[in-house]
Protein backbone atom coordinates (compact mmCIF):
# COMPACT_ATOMS: atom_id res chain seq x y z
CA UNK A 1 0.00 0.00 0.00
CA UNK A 2 2.20 2.94 0.25
CA UNK A 3 4.42 5.88 1.79
CA UNK A 4 4.03 7.37 4.56
CA UNK A 5 3.98 10.74 3.05
CA UNK A 6 0.42 11.63 1.30
CA UNK A 7 1.04 13.26 -1.88
CA UNK A 8 3.54 10.31 -2.55
CA UNK A 9 0.93 7.58 -2.22
CA UNK A 10 0.27 5.54 -5.12
CA UNK A 11 -2.83 7.95 -7.33
CA UNK A 12 -5.08 4.54 -7.20
CA UNK A 13 -4.13 3.44 -3.71
CA UNK A 14 -5.03 4.48 -0.32
CA UNK A 15 -2.15 5.07 2.00
CA UNK A 16 -2.50 3.09 5.24
CA UNK A 17 -0.91 5.90 7.22
CA UNK A 18 -3.34 8.27 6.70
CA UNK A 19 -6.34 7.97 9.62
CA UNK A 20 -8.79 9.90 11.28
CA UNK A 21 -6.73 9.44 14.59
CA UNK A 22 -3.51 10.92 13.46
CA UNK A 23 -5.33 13.99 11.71
CA UNK A 24 -5.60 17.30 13.74
CA UNK A 25 -9.21 17.84 13.79
CA UNK A 26 -8.64 21.45 15.22
CA UNK A 27 -12.56 23.01 13.82
CA UNK A 28 -13.01 20.44 11.43
CA UNK A 29 -15.45 18.14 13.78
CA UNK A 30 -18.47 18.01 11.84
CA UNK A 31 -16.32 17.40 8.69
CA UNK A 32 -14.63 14.40 10.06
CA UNK A 33 -18.22 12.60 11.31
CA UNK A 34 -19.90 13.19 7.85
CA UNK A 35 -16.52 11.16 6.80
CA UNK A 36 -16.55 8.59 9.29
CA UNK A 37 -20.05 7.83 8.89
CA UNK A 38 -19.92 7.61 5.34
CA UNK A 39 -16.48 5.31 5.75
CA UNK A 40 -18.68 3.26 8.31
CA UNK A 41 -21.47 2.85 6.19
CA UNK A 42 -23.92 4.85 7.59
CA UNK A 43 -26.63 6.05 5.50
CA UNK A 44 -26.38 9.37 4.29
CA UNK A 45 -28.76 11.82 2.28
CA UNK A 46 -26.08 13.08 -0.08
CA UNK A 47 -24.49 10.70 -1.95
CA UNK A 48 -22.44 12.99 -3.08
CA UNK A 49 -19.41 14.67 -0.74
CA UNK A 50 -17.41 17.61 -2.18
CA UNK A 51 -14.42 18.70 0.31
CA UNK A 52 -12.83 22.14 -0.57
CA UNK A 53 -9.41 23.15 0.98
CA UNK A 54 -6.24 24.60 0.35
CA UNK A 55 -2.84 23.19 -0.57
CA UNK A 56 -1.88 20.95 2.44
CA UNK A 57 -4.85 21.86 4.46
CA UNK A 58 -5.47 17.44 4.43
CA UNK A 59 -7.88 17.18 1.47
CA UNK A 60 -5.56 14.06 0.47
CA UNK A 61 -5.43 12.69 4.16
CA UNK A 62 -8.73 12.52 4.93
CA UNK A 63 -10.09 10.84 1.50
CA UNK A 64 -7.32 7.81 2.27
CA UNK A 65 -8.26 7.96 5.89
CA UNK A 66 -12.03 7.16 4.66
CA UNK A 67 -10.94 4.81 2.48
CA UNK A 68 -8.57 2.88 5.20
CA UNK A 69 -11.96 3.05 7.45
CA UNK A 70 -14.64 1.81 4.97
CA UNK A 71 -12.13 -1.04 4.23
CA UNK A 72 -11.57 -1.49 7.93
CA UNK A 73 -15.70 -1.94 8.01
CA UNK A 74 -15.51 -4.33 5.50
CA UNK A 75 -16.87 -2.57 2.64
CA UNK A 76 -15.04 -2.04 -0.86
CA UNK A 77 -13.41 0.91 -1.04
CA UNK A 78 -11.23 2.88 -3.53
CA UNK A 79 -9.05 5.84 -3.51
CA UNK A 80 -7.83 7.35 -7.16
CA UNK A 81 -5.59 10.63 -7.10
CA UNK A 82 -6.48 12.59 -10.34
CA UNK A 83 -3.27 14.93 -10.01
CA UNK A 84 -1.92 11.74 -12.15
CA UNK A 85 -4.41 11.76 -14.44
CA UNK A 86 -1.49 12.88 -17.49
CA UNK A 87 -0.52 8.91 -16.44
CA UNK A 88 -3.80 7.12 -16.07
CA UNK A 89 -6.57 6.37 -18.62
CA UNK A 90 -10.12 7.52 -17.79
CA UNK A 91 -11.16 3.78 -18.26
CA UNK A 92 -9.70 2.93 -14.91
CA UNK A 93 -13.13 4.58 -13.63
CA UNK A 94 -15.39 1.80 -15.38
CA UNK A 95 -17.21 -0.45 -12.82
CA UNK A 96 -16.50 1.61 -9.66
CA UNK A 97 -19.91 2.36 -8.83
CA UNK A 98 -19.83 -1.54 -7.82
CA UNK A 99 -17.53 -0.31 -4.64
CA UNK A 100 -18.97 1.06 -1.09
CA UNK A 101 -16.90 4.37 -1.20
CA UNK A 102 -15.11 6.06 -4.12
CA UNK A 103 -12.70 8.89 -3.31
CA UNK A 104 -11.76 11.08 -5.75
CA UNK A 105 -8.64 13.29 -5.20
CA UNK A 106 -7.56 16.80 -6.75
CA UNK A 107 -10.78 16.77 -9.31
CA UNK A 108 -9.49 20.49 -10.13
CA UNK A 109 -6.45 18.42 -12.02
CA UNK A 110 -9.18 17.88 -14.86
CA UNK A 111 -9.95 21.23 -15.39
CA UNK A 112 -10.50 21.25 -19.45
CA UNK A 113 -9.70 17.89 -20.03
CA UNK A 114 -13.13 16.51 -21.70
CA UNK A 115 -12.24 12.74 -21.59
CA UNK A 116 -11.66 12.92 -17.85
CA UNK A 117 -14.77 15.55 -17.02
CA UNK A 118 -17.17 13.00 -19.24
CA UNK A 119 -15.64 9.63 -17.49
CA UNK A 120 -15.93 11.70 -13.69
CA UNK A 121 -19.59 12.81 -14.99
CA UNK A 122 -20.77 9.22 -15.92
CA UNK A 123 -18.62 7.71 -13.19
CA UNK A 124 -21.29 10.06 -10.81
CA UNK A 125 -24.66 8.72 -12.90
CA UNK A 126 -23.74 5.54 -12.67
CA UNK A 127 -23.27 5.80 -8.95
CA UNK A 128 -26.66 7.81 -8.44
CA UNK A 129 -28.52 5.50 -10.08
CA UNK A 130 -27.35 2.59 -8.14
CA UNK A 131 -27.75 4.45 -5.10
CA UNK A 132 -26.04 2.92 -2.32
CA UNK A 133 -22.91 4.01 -3.01
CA UNK A 134 -21.04 6.91 -2.06
CA UNK A 135 -17.97 9.18 -3.60
CA UNK A 136 -16.42 12.12 -2.13
CA UNK A 137 -14.61 13.93 -3.96
CA UNK A 138 -12.51 16.80 -3.87
CA UNK A 139 -10.43 20.40 -5.01
CA UNK A 140 -9.03 23.71 -3.78
CA UNK A 141 -12.26 25.51 -4.70
CA UNK A 142 -16.23 25.04 -4.34
CA UNK A 143 -17.77 23.18 -8.23
CA UNK A 144 -19.20 26.50 -8.90
CA UNK A 145 -16.16 28.39 -9.03
CA UNK A 146 -14.26 25.91 -11.75
CA UNK A 147 -14.38 26.46 -15.08
CA UNK A 148 -15.54 22.65 -16.37
CA UNK A 149 -15.64 22.14 -20.29
CA UNK A 150 -18.59 19.92 -19.16
CA UNK A 151 -20.96 22.30 -17.66
CA UNK A 152 -23.32 19.00 -16.60
CA UNK A 153 -20.38 18.12 -14.32
CA UNK A 154 -20.35 21.22 -12.28
CA UNK A 155 -24.14 20.80 -12.01
CA UNK A 156 -23.93 17.42 -11.34
CA UNK A 157 -21.32 18.09 -8.07
CA UNK A 158 -23.28 21.14 -6.62
CA UNK A 159 -25.89 18.24 -5.98
CA UNK A 160 -24.08 16.63 -3.02
CA UNK A 161 -22.97 17.93 0.60
CA UNK A 162 -19.98 20.36 0.04
CA UNK A 163 -17.77 20.86 3.33
CA UNK A 164 -14.62 22.57 3.78
CA UNK A 165 -11.39 22.33 5.53
CA UNK A 166 -10.89 24.99 8.14
CA UNK A 167 -6.88 25.44 8.07
CA UNK A 168 -5.30 24.66 11.82
CA UNK A 169 -3.39 27.35 13.89
CA UNK A 170 0.18 27.57 15.05
CA UNK A 171 -0.94 24.86 17.88
CA UNK A 172 -2.41 22.67 16.08
CA UNK A 173 0.62 22.74 13.27
CA UNK A 174 3.21 22.53 16.50
CA UNK A 175 0.99 19.64 17.50
CA UNK A 176 1.18 17.72 14.32
CA UNK A 177 4.75 18.16 13.83
CA UNK A 178 5.49 15.95 16.97
CA UNK A 179 2.53 13.64 15.91
CA UNK A 180 4.79 12.83 12.70
CA UNK A 181 7.70 12.78 14.86
CA UNK A 182 6.29 10.03 17.33
CA UNK A 183 5.22 8.40 14.37
CA UNK A 184 8.60 8.04 13.17
CA UNK A 185 10.01 6.98 16.44
CA UNK A 186 11.88 10.20 16.86
CA UNK A 187 12.12 12.90 19.89
CA UNK A 188 11.20 16.52 18.40
CA UNK A 189 12.39 19.43 20.55
CA UNK A 190 9.89 22.01 20.98
CA UNK A 191 12.91 24.55 19.86
CA UNK A 192 13.42 22.47 16.43
CA UNK A 193 9.46 22.44 16.02
CA UNK A 194 9.46 26.81 16.16
CA UNK A 195 12.21 26.79 14.13
CA UNK A 196 10.82 24.95 11.26
CA UNK A 197 7.65 26.79 11.58
CA UNK A 198 9.46 30.26 11.67
CA UNK A 199 11.81 29.23 8.51
CA UNK A 200 9.91 26.78 6.11
CA UNK A 201 6.75 27.45 4.24
CA UNK A 202 3.68 26.74 6.81
CA UNK A 203 1.10 24.64 4.05
CA UNK A 204 1.41 20.87 5.34
CA UNK A 205 3.19 20.07 2.19
CA UNK A 206 6.18 21.46 3.11
CA UNK A 207 6.09 20.64 6.39
CA UNK A 208 5.33 16.87 5.83
CA UNK A 209 8.40 16.52 3.40
CA UNK A 210 10.53 18.43 6.13
CA UNK A 211 10.04 15.65 8.12
CA UNK A 212 10.25 12.70 5.67
CA UNK A 213 13.51 14.11 5.20
CA UNK A 214 14.59 14.77 8.75
CA UNK A 215 13.23 11.19 9.35
CA UNK A 216 15.49 9.19 7.05
CA UNK A 217 18.58 11.57 7.25
CA UNK A 218 18.42 10.75 11.25
CA UNK A 219 18.04 7.32 10.88
CA UNK A 220 20.61 6.87 8.20
CA UNK A 221 23.30 9.05 10.59
CA UNK A 222 21.90 7.94 13.73
CA UNK A 223 21.51 11.30 15.05
CA UNK A 224 19.34 12.83 17.00
CA UNK A 225 16.92 16.32 15.74
CA UNK A 226 18.52 19.01 16.87
CA UNK A 227 18.54 22.68 15.23
CA UNK A 228 22.13 22.48 13.61
CA UNK A 229 21.11 19.16 12.18
CA UNK A 230 17.52 20.27 10.57
CA UNK A 231 19.61 23.42 8.73
CA UNK A 232 22.35 20.86 7.24
CA UNK A 233 19.53 18.19 6.25
CA UNK A 234 16.76 20.35 5.43
CA UNK A 235 19.77 22.92 3.69
CA UNK A 236 18.11 26.06 5.79
CA UNK A 237 21.26 29.09 6.42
Amino acid sequence: MASITPQLALPISSSEFHTFENFIVADNVELLEHLKGLAAGNASESVITFVTGGRGDGKTHLLNASCNLANDNQQIAVYIDLDAADSLSPRMLDGLENCDLVCVDNIDAILLNKEWEVAVFDLINRILERGNVHIILSAQKMPKLMSFRLPDLASRLVWGQCMSIRPIGEQERVQLLHLMAKNAGLELPDDLANFLLTRLPRDLHSLTRAMKALDESSLQAKRKLTIPFAKDVLGIS
